[in-house]
């Protein structure tokens, strides 16, 4: 009986042990490709870019870069974010950073892009490694989009 239940309780350690290593290839998206995107019409690339910094701002977001073409905002990620991407050597922890841009679609129309990752090693050019979020994460960024283009729309 006692053999019978280490067994049992090995195995549910190496499944554990082996699933959560599964767990970090979900989290590879395109970088090619937004995550989330919002097309804003009637507006200026000043006014979004404005707006967007704002509102990460507020969601608990430092900026790191403003230009309308290249945004760039983070956040320290959570206890579990280091756990399940780790990055335990330094202390730093896992970030979330998302990265934005303003893109012309004809005269005062444009569409504002967002991707958003995991970072690992962050601030370390030769190890800094970026591991896109996949659409499964996209709930928070897209609640930011439509915030972003209801203040536009609301400011006007």
């Amino acid at each position: 009986m006692k053999r019978s239940s280490a067994a049992l309780i090995f195995c549910l350690l190496c499944a554990l042990a082996f699933g959560g290593m599964g767990c970090t290839t979900l989290t590879t998206g395109d970088p090619g490709h937004p995550l989330v995107s919002v097309e804003i019409h009637n507006s200026s690339e000043a006014q979004i870019a404005l707006v967007t910094r704002q509102a990460f701002e507020e969601a608990g977001f430092t900026t790191q870069k403003a230009e309308p073409s290249d945004m760039r905002f983070e956040k320290p990620g959570t206890g579990w974010n280091t756990l399940f991407q780790g990055d335990w050597s330094n202390g730093d922890g896992v970030w979330v950073r998302a990265k934005c841009k303003v893109e012309v679609l004809s005269g005062t129309n444009y569409v504002l892009n967002c991707t958003a990752g995991y970072v690992v090693d962050r601030g370390d050019p030769r190890f800094e490694i970026e591991k896109p979020f996949t659409s499964w994460k996209d709930g928070p960024y897209k609640k930011l989009m439509k915030t972003i283009k209801a203040r536009i729309e609301t400011s006007r």
